[in-house]
């Protein structure tokens, strides 16, 4: 997996066609749904649901590759992909690396709200 910015402003502007108002109301869903998405993916991981795995990842992935958030979607396209092929077994070590990349664009945006209010 190629590395990429935790938090690629230009795309995620360029996504909302530069409006940061719009693009605030996305970021405040996302972080009210996040923690209660990585848990689904956690919870279906539990009970070996693969397929489920897969479908959790694939919606966090869409959420945050249109915020910008690339690692973030590397992740959970690794996760989703994972899922797909019935291999549960890496998908614990990369929910946690997620989980510790969501935290950090969470930082990075809060900085970047700071900057722009």
């Amino acid at each position: 997996m190629t590395e990429r910015k935790l938090f690629d402003r230009e795309a995620a502007l360029e996504r909302v066609e530069g409006d940061l108002e719009l693009y605030f109301e996305l970021i405040d869903m996302f972080f009210d749904t996040s923690s209660t998405e990585i848990q689904g993916i956690e919870e279906a991981l539990r009970s070996q649901d693969s397929k489920l795995v897969s479908s959790r990842a694939h919606a966090i992935k869409s959420a945050v590759g249109n915020l910008g958030a690339m690692t973030c979607f590397d992740l959970a396209f690794e996760i989703e992909k994972a899922g797909k092929a019935g291999d549960l077994s890496s998908i614990a070590a990369l929910l946690a690396r997620l989980t510790s990349e969501v935290e950090g664009f969470k930082r990075e945006v809060s900085a970047f709200r700071a900057q722009n209010s």
